[in-house]
């Protein structure tokens, strides 16, 4: 898997939205769906505050 399918799936077993997911990591949902479809990477900040929103580690999401 990839760094945007793990942000995918982890949020769609916590029933969140995209909509709700880009509120808590304060990006816009167009980000989060870019990144979600591999268009763009996210930085490291980005990424860690998507990472604390899903309330799991960085390296759950980067795995393969």
């Amino acid at each position: 898997m990839t760094l945007g399918k793990n942000i995918k799936n982890k949020r769609q077993d916590l029933g969140l939205s995209q909509s709700e997911l880009a509120k808590m990591a304060k990006i816009s949902v167009s980000y989060l769906s870019e990144i979600e479809n591999e268009r763009t990477n996210p930085s490291l900040k980005t990424l860690l505050r998507i990472a604390e929103a899903l309330k799991v580690n960085i390296s759950e999401l980067v795995r393969p």
